[in-house]
């Protein structure tokens, strides 16, 4: 909104081109802020505590189907609350196109559209993902599981590193997205085989 308001009252002397050039240098950081904004680990604490302690006492909530169906229902959830975030910081991007004279091209903005869908998936899907393979939880709250602290710890580095790119944006946006939909596909495999037996109440 500042950008936008700044922009109406000090117009940009700026081409469309060279605008371009600056904004996909930004991409990456849009890794690190969408990292900090995501609602994925709020959501994952907040069912462990005010649901899954408890349910999953009950062999009924144990089973295989009704584990896999709740792991899809909460990532939809998750999604949805993501591309809340994605959606409103996209279209103050679009506002800002609009409002000075389209500067920004359809191949830039599609892009970027590309790349915030793919981290708005990653974002919702990591922390679901990994809570339902190690459930790092006791009844307790506390976090024993060691691998839990590193794959967490490897997440945050790997979004502090993205913020500290400064070129090769469209390219590190192709990488990045690719991967995040990699990662999607295959971690639903490993959800759909492997969380009906990792998913389960510590002691």
């Amino acid at each position: 909104l500042s950008v936008i308001i700044f922009s109406l009252v000090v117009p940009f002397n700026m081409n469309g081109q060279k605008l371009e050039e600056i904004l996909y240098n930004f991409i990456p950081s849009l890794f690190f802020i969408l990292y900090l904004l995501s609602m994925g680990k709020k959501v994952v604490q907040t069912i462990f505590i005010n649901c899954d302690a408890s349910m999953l006492n009950y062999p009924f909530y144990r089973e295989s189907r009704a584990i896999v169906q709740g792991f899809f229902y909460r990532f939809l959830k998750i999604f949805y609350y993501n591309g809340i975030v994605v959606g409103i910081i996209y279209l103050w991007m679009l506002l800002f196109n609009f409002l000075n004279h389209s500067l920004l091209s359809w191949e830039f903005i599609v892009i970027v559209l590309f790349v915030m869908i793919s981290l708005a998936i990653l974002f919702s899907f990591h922390e679901l993902f990994v809570y339902y393979i190690l459930q790092p939880f006791t009844s307790d709250m506390e976090v024993k599981n060691p691998v839990y602290k590193f794959v967490d710890y490897v997440f945050y580095f790997l979004a502090y590193i993205s913020l500290q790119i400064k070129s090769g944006g469209f390219e590190y946006g192709i990488i990045v997205s690719v991967i995040s939909v990699v990662y999607f596909m295959v971690g639903l495999v490993i959800i759909t085989k492997f969380a009906p037996k990792t998913f389960k109440l510590k002691n």
